[in-house]
C-alpha cells in the first residue's frame, strides 16, 4: 500500500501544481470524508492530511495513533491537548495557497480554520474536484480490492437464497445478509442494504420492512460488501413462486436494456450516451415513464462517487473509472425489477466485475 499512497500523491501534487495550490487539507471528522484515507490508507474517524511537495503528513490524537503507525505511511503529526489550538497554523502556516474541501467541511469549520490562520494573508481554494478527479482512475490494486468485496457480497448472496421463503421478513433477510457478508470477511455492508419485496419493490430506495415475503413477487436486493475500505454494490432481482407474463416481460427488458448498456460501456462514450442506450430500450418497451433513475453512478471507496452515468454527464468516461451498470422499472404498488454489474472501464473496452449470473432465479 506504501507505493500506491506514493502513486496517489504524486498525482495529487502534479494537479496541485496545475492549479497553483500550495498545500491541501484534507479532513475527517466522523468519517465525513472519504479523501483522507484515499491518500494515507487510514480508516479512522478523525485525521488532518495535509499534502505539499515538501510535507505529506497525518494529525490525529492518541485514539489512532497506533492505528495509523500500522495503516499509513505518512509521517504522524500528534494532536494533543497542548497544541490543538495551535497545529492547524503550525502545519499550515508558510503557505498562502491553502485547497480545502468545501463539500464536507461545514461553515463553523470554516471560519475556525481561518482564525487560526490569524491575520496572515491566506488564499483558500476549493479543491473538491481536484481530489475527485484522480480518485476516478482506479489502479490495478483498487480494483482487485472491489473484485474481493464483489466476491464475498456474491458468496453471501448465494448461501442467502437458501433462507429466503414465504413468511419470512424483508428485515430478518436483509440483516442476514449483512451478516453473512462480514461473517465472510468484509469490514462491513458497504451501505444499508436495500431489500424490497412485491409492491414494495416499486421504490428503488426500499430499505427492508417487516413486510413478509409472499408466493408470486419479486424480490429486490440491493446490497455490496466493504474491504479494506472499497465497496461493491450489486442489484439482483429474484422471483419467489412462478411469476406472470407481465413480470417476466418487465425482467427481461431491465436484462436486456442492462446487457446491452453494459457493452458499450468504454472510453469513447459519455455517461449520457450509455444512459441513453438502457433507456431507449426501456421506453420501447412500454416502461419509459417507469424508469426515473440515472443508469449508474462510479464506485470505489465511496459507493456513490464520480464518474455518473447518467442523463446529466455528457463527459466521457475515462480509462480506469468503475462504475455501475442499473437500469430499472419500478410499476407502482405492484412490483419493480433492477439489475446492477460493477464495472471496470478498461480504455476501448470494459471489464465486468460482477460474476453473478442475470437469468431470472425462481426460488
Amino acid at each position: 500500500m506504501k507505493k500506491e499512497i506514493s502513486r496517489r500523491i504524486e498525482n495529487l501534487l502534479k494537479k496541485m501544481k496545475e492549479e497553483n495550490i500550495d498545500v491541501i487539507l484534507s479532513t475527517t471528522f466522523e468519517s465525513s470524508s472519504n479523501n483522507p484515507r484515499y491518500l494515507s490508507n487510514f480508516s479512522g474517524s478523525f485525521a488532518y492530511v495535509i499534502i505539499a511537495e515538501d510535507k505529506q503528513v497525518i494529525c490525529s490524537d492518541s485514539r489512532y495513533w497506533q492505528q495509523i503507525g500500522d495503516q499509513s505511511p505518512l509521517e504522524l503529526v500528534k494532536y494533543t491537548s497542548e497544541n490543538a489550538s495551535t497545529i492547524l497554523h503550525d502545519l499550515l502556516g508558510k503557505y498562502k495557497r491553502i485547497g480545502y474541501e468545501c463539500e464536507t467541511t461545514t461553515v463553523s469549520a470554516f471560519n475556525d480554520l481561518k482564525k487560526k490562520m490569524e491575520a496572515e494573508e491566506h488564499v483558500f481554494i476549493e479543491c473538491d474536484k481536484l481530489i475527485r478527479d484522480i480518485r476516478i482512475s482506479k489502479s490495478r490494486e483498487e480494483v482487485n480490492l472491489i473484485l474481493k468485496a464483489e466476491e464475498i457480497a456474491l458468496e453471501a448472496l448465494t448461501e442467502l437464497l437458501n433462507e429466503i421463503k414465504p413468511g419470512k421478513t424483508e428485515k430478518e433477510l436483509a440483516a442476514l445478509l449483512e451478516y453473512l457478508m462480514v461473517k465472510k470477511g468484509a469490514d462491513k455492508p458497504s451501505f444499508s442494504t436495500i431489500f424490497g419485496s412485491g409492491p414494495n419493490g416499486a421504490s428503488p430506495h426500499m430499505f427492508p420492512t417487516m413486510k413478509k415475503i409472499q408466493n408470486g413477487e419479486f424480490i429486490v436486493i440491493d446490497f455490496g460488501a466493504a474491504y479494506q475500505g472499497y465497496c461493491s454494490d450489486i442489484t439482483r432481482t429474484i422471483a419467489v413462486g412462478e411469476p406472470t407474463d407481465e413480470m417476466r416481460k418487465v425482467y427481461e427488458t431491465v436484462k436486456k436494456a442492462q446487457a446491452e448498456a453494459e457493452k458499450a460501456v468504454s472510453c469513447h462514450l459519455t455517461g449520457q450516451e450509455i444512459d441513453k442506450i438502457a433507456r431507449d430500450i426501456i421506453t420501447e418497451a412500454g416502461y419509459g415513464d417507469f424508469f426515473g433513475h440515472g443508469l449508474g453512478h462510479g464506485l470505489g471507496i465511496d459507493v456513490h462517487e464520480a464518474p455518473s452515468v447518467s442523463f446529466k454527464n455528457t463527459e466521457k468516461l475515462q480509462s480506469g473509472a468503475v462504475v455501475t451498470i442499473e437500469p430499472g422499472i419500478y410499476i407502482p404498488n405492484q412490483f419493480g425489477v433492477r439489475i446492477e454489474d460493477d464495472v471496470y472501464v478498461t480504455g476501448e473496452s470494459h471489464e465486468v466485475l460482477t460474476n453473478y449470473k442475470k437469468e431470472l432465479i425462481i426460488l
